[in-house]
């Protein structure tokens, strides 16, 4: 039998959660011709990287198995996704928020990850995602592993780099 401790330090590592941090938007300006024009509103940021709408694939290291694949929604501001297949690796389910933030062509993306096992439903896990999404489809940052024991107690957490591919 497995126990929680080992299906998270096990697919904590392998799942690695991201966090993204990200620097703020660009705004837009007044007209030259007249200066006391109100501000035009900010750019979206999608507008930088295009939007990271599709599904992220992240390779396992080490022939840790298949490849983790997410669905993923992408509003301009939050980038919202789920693991597909979650409850074949042992997830009710495995999802994530980050906040998206434009500097130049860069994208960097901040949040969480909430990973609920199918062993223990009522002790979900956030973990903690901090990404940078280049033009092309290149995003890669550290994302927070988290060891727990068969109580729920997070006995350590530490950082792993990750790298996804997106197809749109």
């Amino acid at each position: 039998m497995t126990t929680r401790a080992g299906r998270v330090l096990a697919f904590g590592l392998s799942l690695v959660i991201i966090l993204i941090a990200s620097p703020g938007c660009p705004g837009g300006g007044g007209s030259a011709a007249s200066p006391d024009a109100p501000a035009a509103p900010a750019a979206p940021a999608a507008s930088a990287a295009g939007s990271l709408a599709g599904r992220w694939t992240r390779e396992l290291q080490d022939g840790e198995g298949d490849p983790l694949v997410y669905e993923v929604e992408d509003d301009g501001e939050t980038v919202t996704g789920r693991l597909l297949g979650a409850d074949e690796r042992g997830f009710e389910s495995y999802t994530f928020e980050l906040t998206r933030r434009s500097e130049g062509a860069t994208v960097t993306l901040e949040g969480s990850a909430r990973l609920v096992l199918v062993e223990d439903p009522d002790h979900p896990l956030v973990t903690r995602w901090e990404l940078t999404a280049q033009p092309g489809g290149a995003i890669a940052g550290r994302v927070e592993w988290a060891d727990v024991d068969e109580d729920g107690t997070i006995l350590e957490r530490g950082w792993e780099e990750r790298a996804f591919t997106l197809e749109r």
